[in-house]
């Protein structure tokens, strides 16, 4: 029984290299040199399930792309908004927004970090920011008996005397951005809640980015506070997502990955509905922004964010701001970066992803990978046709 299984599966083997070998092999015998290692590449890839979701770069398109671009600024579509630009110093209030208060929330490695830094951190004197307060749960919902909310509105209220529980680190994103009263924080040397509540206070603004909370906590937040609170819940690509989960973290099988993305996929739809609910019900209050619009567009995007939130900002502050997080970079450079998942991916397992889902992409803004895709793919829905 063995030697007849072991014929069935050679035959099998070669069956398959014979439908990639022989056309690939055709191809060499068609055109010139330079034109057939270009075919064969593109052919042979094409029907390998593992090789990367970015197979060859096409630049034909870049003409069209560059006049549909130019067509989009001459009709007027976003753009930059100079009303936003004030050559004064610090974060200026716009308009009659009363919002004191700022929620940035998301998915774990859902790009929220850096929308908030690129929010909160334009001028740091002027927004006491806590950088994933919530990130030590357990430990404080065991000591304070409080309910994550309730610990969080403390925080925007500068209660801190639970500050025992607020790690440094928590009090800013990377080393690209301090916190602006460390050098007069110590924990060794002052008492830390006090410190940090006078910090707090003497500040006008007050800004959390979490991705601990649910829906329904934030509803709760929104009640509570009114028109003093704004939220922006950020959303990113699931591929992209599932692909930074998984470079920290073992590479699943075919149909964990498949489960995972469609669990991903669900929890994204209920939540962007969600968030649809609350932009009826708590007007001008709730902005669902996605991470790969800020990459790609970060000018336009922070200006129509800055509006939302009711800030000027100047032009100094926001270059700055964009300088150090790398968004100054050049546009590919940038698409690169949002596209780094289909390094990440084979084509076989974002196809997996693709078919979980596929019927959830249209409400996320996202598009599924087609048959035939260049470098020059993007698989969300443009900054200027998206719906905020």
């Amino acid at each position: 029984m063995r030697a007849p299984r072991c014929l069935v599966r050679l035959v099998m083997w070669l069956g398959a290299v014979v439908i990639v070998a022989v056309p690939c092999t055709l191809l060499l015998l068609l055109g010139t040199r330079e034109d057939n290692a270009s075919k064969l590449r593109y052919f042979c890839l094409l029907r390998d399930p593992n090789a990367p979701v970015i197979l060859v770069a096409d630049d034909a398109d870049d003409g069209t792309r560059q006049q549909q671009r130019q067509n989009f600024i001459g009709q007027g579509h976003v753009g930059r908004n100079y009303s936003l630009w004030t050559t004064h110093q610090g974060l200026q209030q716009t308009g009659s927004s009363l919002a004191r208060l700022f929620l940035v929330y998301a998915l774990p490695h859902g790009g929220g970090g850096l929308v908030s830094e690129a929010i909160f951190n334009v001028h740091p004197k002027d927004v006491f920011f806590l950088y994933e307060p919530l990130h030590n749960l357990p430990p404080i919902t065991s000591q304070t008996h409080m309910r994550p909310v309730e610990w969080l509105q403390l925080m925007l209220n500068c209660s801190l005397g639970v500050a025992g529980h607020l790690h440094l680190p928590h009090l800013w994103k990377s080393s690209s951005f301090r916190f602006t009263h460390t050098s007069h924080c110590h924990p060794h040397q002052v008492d830390m809640a006090k410190c940090v509540t006078i910090a707090c206070k003497r500040t006008k603004f007050r800004a959390v980015f979490t991705t601990q909370l649910t829906m329904a906590e934030i509803t709760e937040l929104l009640t509570a506070y009114q028109h003093l609170l704004k939220v922006v819940m950020v959303v990113r690509d699931p591929r992209a997502l599932l692909a930074t989960h998984f470079r920290s973290h073992p590479r699943p099988l075919l149909w964990h990955l498949q489960m995972q993305a469609e669990r991903i996929c669900i929890t994204m739809a209920a939540k962007i509905s969600s968030a649809r609910s609350l932009q009826h019900r708590f007007p001008g209050a709730v902005l669902v922004l996605h991470h790969e619009h800020l990459v790609s567009y970060p000018v336009d995007v922070l200006d129509a964010v800055n509006q939302f939130l009711g800030f000027g900002v100047s032009h100094h502050q926001l270059a700055a701001t964009l300088a150090i997080l790398g968004l100054d970079a050049p546009e590919q450079e940038r698409l690169q970066l949002i596209n780094m998942w289909q390094l990440d991916f084979t084509l076989q397992e974002v196809r997996q992803v693709d078919k979980s889902c596929s019927k959830y992409y249209r409400g996320l803004e996202y598009l599924p990978v087609p048959y035939t895709i260049t470098t020059r793919n993007n698989f969300f829905v443009p900054w200027l046709d998206a719906k905020l």
